[in-house]
């Protein structure tokens, strides 16, 4: 059930997600569904996720620092901007 006001969504969600393979389109989007994916219990494989580089370069990195199970495939540093590039 979602109420919306002038100020604001209040939201009561699902009790539990389904992991799944997604596709990423945009940088917001592709950073929803990781963090959707990390509240699921099995494993979920998200396409395209260069995309959560573009814009949050350090983040799957931090998530598992934080103790998430996030594996990322293909990670390059790229030491002269110092910015992380999923390559795929």
């Amino acid at each position: 059930m979602i109420i919306v006001s002038d100020r604001e969504f209040i939201v009561d969600g699902v009790t539990s997600l389904v992991s799944n393979d997604v596709s990423a389109n945009d940088i917001r989007g592709s950073t929803s569904l990781l963090l959707a994916a990390i509240q699921t219990e099995n494993i979920s494989r998200i396409k395209n996720a260069h995309q959560i580089a573009r814009g949050y370069e350090h983040l799957p990195l931090e998530l598992r620092e934080k103790g998430f199970n996030v594996h990322v495939k293909n990670l390059e540093f790229n030491s002269m901007d110092g910015r992380a590039q999923l390559l795929m």
